[in-house]
């Protein structure tokens, strides 16, 4: 029982923990894509289930093979699908290794035209980004009129099956081609319904798979040798050369393999996509190979009449396979067949999600025409880019009249869904290879990233879809007739043709460049916000900490009544405070820091005989000085008149607020392998700013300070380091306020990294976190010399009893030594753990720190003068 306690109380802890952690980061993945210059315009509504579900359910490896067998079975036999098989999944394992590691990189919903508009040289990238742009959006069309056809054409073969004398005409397959393009329409017109649909697709078509698996194999009457399933071999093509006969066989392989983009187009739907979309696109390779390879050797092992699968009067040569295994069962083949229609009614929900994320995304950046129209967002109960997908599925409709016409043009349309694909992926990844795996300033690798083993991935992509564009570009049979040609260079040439002259016509004039951070809200609206509204417009949303809890608390915080709130101001700690006369603030500009003063415009006309006391204010990550408004506002509301002149200074850490540089280096070690060293950075950088400004400070004053200056810090979890910093290093700072705050940062680093699954440490990061920690300078100095740093300094450490992400626990040993240390050297020490509290500066903690801050500076008043501030 004691065992099964302690499992449950560490299963919570971790529940907890990533709760708390989620919410300290809800803005990390939009802050980054406003670095990037877009506005979040999508909910993050899909999980990294969904997410693969949606990859998966488009690629769909099985029911690939379902739709091309009889390319396969015509160029090679059954070791196309035995082998070939194995070598299109190892390929594509490094062709979805290279696409993880750019969506690592750059996680936007642009995908590879966007890589490429960050990764090509000045003088092309515009036009080679919109180059990429079009061929892949052109992949994704011809994908989606692919599988609404094998849907189409599976419906008619049902009913062909049960009434053999009607003949198929292609005028049957386009209307129900049509048809089922136009039902699946509707489904992807509501983000709610779509994560739910994607997952339930999923698990229909890993399902399907299963039971046709299964029965195929247990029902057909006789069994296929297995040294024909394992080493039959045909060349029904015409080619005289076996490789061209083999590679051209691959095709049906192939195209259960494509389509390994889909996840990145998601980037702005999930959280944490750069970890999130190359987990999902590796994932749906795995699935994928594992499936379709156990369904092909269940066909070929059950296949009756090889020549009569290929020549079904059906047109649907799975369907006559499953014919001939059921012994001619009618019921049984429908049921088996249905289950492959809802498999691709899957595969096209989740296209139509592709393609119409895709040209929503492109449309951003104008690379299409009406493009202000494309790139708006529906509002709710929409909440999708409705005309993006109107225009998507408009465009599967059109792209079905060619099968109409010819289904040999249809036909090489097919083709070119890979080789579009194939080429949008080799442009970004060639770039990255030509720029030596090296990323541009400012830029640089995601989590997701091989090191050296990303040479042999991309040099397999480049390889690969070079000899792809070649092959598959021929024929499929010899000699070559009219209805038998491989018309998918003249598709090829027509999309290209298509991209020039919108090129040249308007492209070159209105397609955008790279953004950068600011742009997403300058320039042409690109789109109506949905439910999703205010947008991020700084990267430095106030995160969760500052947000008010309940007032309710344990009996270890103090039972003191809060001090009373002052006039116009909540007790939240992002309310900007009202205009009175305690309060007003104002900017200044000290040791090139724009310094947020509270206070100064109440002090009196002539100097006072008491220290005027500053209060100095630092925030946490992801927020900002405004943050603590709130709290400043109520410090000086509470202090009595007896206190002197008080002031609140309220800093702008680094890399915050209107000092971001980059969003990505705010953010946990989930999104962020350097966390440890760029918070370290962040916080120590922190304590240095304050420094600076403490000699400068007086100069704001209307007076000369001829009483001294007395110098106090409140920092809140980032802060709240800086703040232990200032304690123990800066002998100006005389008090100290340290909330939900860390004395041990590399004990706090080893704990998250450790629930990341990651590695923080090197030897230079801790000599540099050793010289200033205050936990380290313990251990090299010894308590004797660190209670003489805080000698004379009153510290208040204020934690959370529930707060996982900053555990008191981490600190603890150090405060309670701490606490008994200081006073030997005229310090003091304090400690209030609050109960029911997270990683949160709740009302409760505002109070007592207003109360103790004013106790504090009541002291100092009554005792005379204080610490000079041009002194140390």
């Amino acid at each position: 029982m004691a065992d099964e306690k302690e499992v449950t109380t560490q299963a919570t802890l971790d529940s907890n923990t990533s709760a708390q952690e989620d919410g300290f980061n809800a803005n990390v993945d939009d802050a980054r894509l406003a670095e990037m210059g877009y506005q979040a315009e999508l909910s993050r509504s899909f999980s990294l289930l969904s997410c693969l579900a949606v990859g998966f359910s488009i690629s769909n490896s099985w029911f690939g093979v379902t739709g091309a067998l009889v390319t396969g079975i015509s160029n090679g036999g059954p070791v196309i699908y035995m082998y070939g098989s194995i070598l299109m999944a190892l390929i594509h394992v490094a062709v979805g290794a290279s696409l993880g590691e750019l969506a690592s990189a750059y996680p936007n919903s642009g995908g590879q035209y966007y890589w490429v508009m960050k990764l090509a040289p000045k003088s092309t990238k515009r036009f080679l980004s919109y180059l990429t742009g079009v061929v892949s959006w052109a992949g994704a069309m011809i994908t989606g009129a692919s599988v609404s056809l094998v849907l189409g054409q599976g419906i008619v073969g049902m009913i062909i099956l049960g009434n053999p004398n009607i003949v198929y005409e292609r005028w049957m397959g386009f209307v129900a081609y049509q048809i089922c393009n136009v039902l699946i329409f509707f489904l992807n017109c509501y983000d709610r319904w779509l994560p739910g649909l994607s997952k339930a697709s999923l698990y229909i078509s890993l399902l399907s798979m299963v039971i046709i698996t299964i029965s195929v194999l247990a029902v057909s009457p006789t069994k296929q040798p297995a040294e024909w399933v394992w080493k039959g071999y045909t060349n029904n093509s015409g080619w005289k050369s076996e490789g061209i006969n083999f590679i051209t066989g691959l095709l049906g392989v192939n195209w259960g393999f494509s389509c390994l983009d889909a996840c990145t187009h998601l980037a702005e739907e999930i959280p944490r996509p750069e970890r999130n979309v190359p987990k999902a696109i590796l994932g749906t390779v795995a699935i994928g190979f594992l499936s379709s390879w156990i369904y092909c050797i269940a066909l070929f092992f059950s296949i009756q009449d090889v020549d009569g699968v290929i020549g079904t009067s059906t047109f649907v040569p799975n369907l006559e396979l499953f014919y001939q295994a059921l012994r001619g069962n009618l019921a049984g083949t429908i049921i088996l067949e249905l289950l492959v229609l809802l498999t691709a009614a899957g595969c096209l929900m989740s296209i139509h999600t592709w393609q119409s994320r895709l040209m929503w995304a492109f449309a951003r950046d104008h690379g299409f025409p009406c493009s202000g129209t494309l790139s708006k967002v529906a509002s709710s109960p929409y909440n999708v880019p409705l005309w993006s997908h109107l225009v998507s599925s408009i465009c599967i409709a059109v792209l079905g009249c060619v099968y109409l016409g010819s289904s040999t043009g249809f036909y090489s349309l097919v083709t070119g869904c890979i080789l579009m694909q194939y080429i949008s992926y080799i442009i970004p990844v060639g770039l990255l290879m030509l720029n030596g795996r090296r990323f541009p300033a400012g830029d640089r690798a995601g989590p997701f990233w091989l090191g050296a083993w990303g040479w042999l991935a991309n040099a397999v992509l480049v390889v690969w879809v070079s000899i792809a564009l070649v092959i598959y570009s021929f024929p499929y049979v010899m000699p070559v007739l009219p209805d038998n040609m491989n018309y998918v260079t003249v598709v090829m040439a027509v999309i290209l043709l298509y991209a020039c002259v919108y090129w040249v016509g308007w492209g070159r004039k209105t397609c955008r460049n790279v953004r950068s951070v600011g742009d997403a809200g300058n320039g042409r609206k690109r789109g109506r916000l949905s439910r999703r509204s205010p947008p991020p417009t700084p990267p430095h949303v106030t995160p969760t900490i500052y947000t008010t809890p309940p007032t309710s608390n344990t009996s270890t915080a103090p039972t003191s009544p809060a001090p009373p709130t002052a006039p116009n101001a909540t007790n939240t700690m992002a309310t900007t405070p009202s205009a009175d006369s305690a309060a007003e603030p104002s900017t200044h500009t000290v040791a090139g820091l724009s310094l947020t003063l509270h206070g100064l415009s109440a002090l009196p006309p002539t100097a006072p005989s008491t220290p005027t006391i500053f209060v100095h204010l630092l925030h946490g990550r992801l927020s900002s000085p405004a943050a603590l408004a709130g709290f400043a506002t109520r410090l000086l509301a509470t202090l009595p008149a007896s206190s002197g002149p008080v002031i609140t200074v309220s800093h702008p850490a680094r890399n915050h607020d209107t000092r971001l540089h980059s969003a990505v280096a705010n953010s946990g070690f989930r999104a962020n392998p350097a966390h440890a060293r760029d918070m370290f950075g962040l916080y120590s950088g922190t304590a240095a700013d304050v420094r600076s400004t403490l000699d400068l400070l007086p100069c704001v004053l209307p007076w000369d300070a001829p009483a001294g200056v007395r110098h106090a810090v409140l920092g809140v979890s980032m802060g709240g380091h800086a703040a232990w910093l200032l304690a123990l290093h800066e002998p100006r700072v005389t008090a100290v306020v340290a909330v939900i705050a860390c004395c041990d940062y590399a004990a706090l680093m080893d704990a998250r990294a450790a629930r990341a699954g990651v590695a923080w440490d090197t030897p230079a990061l801790r000599k540099a976190i050793a010289q200033v920690d205050p936990a380290m300078v313990v251990q090299r100095e010894g308590w004797p010399a660190v209670a003489r740093r805080v000698a004379g300094k009153q510290v208040l450490v204020l934690s959370g009893a529930e707060d996982t992400l900053v555990p008191y626990g981490v600190s603890r040993v150090f405060v309670d030594a701490l606490q008994d240390a200081a006073p030997r050297e005229g310090g003091s020490v304090k400690s209030v753990e609050f109960g029911g509290t997270g990683h949160e500066f709740s009302e409760d903690m505002q109070a007592v720190a207003a109360e103790w801050i004013g106790g504090v500076v009541v002291q100092w008043a009554e005792g005379g003068e204080g610490v000079d501030g041009s002194s140390s």
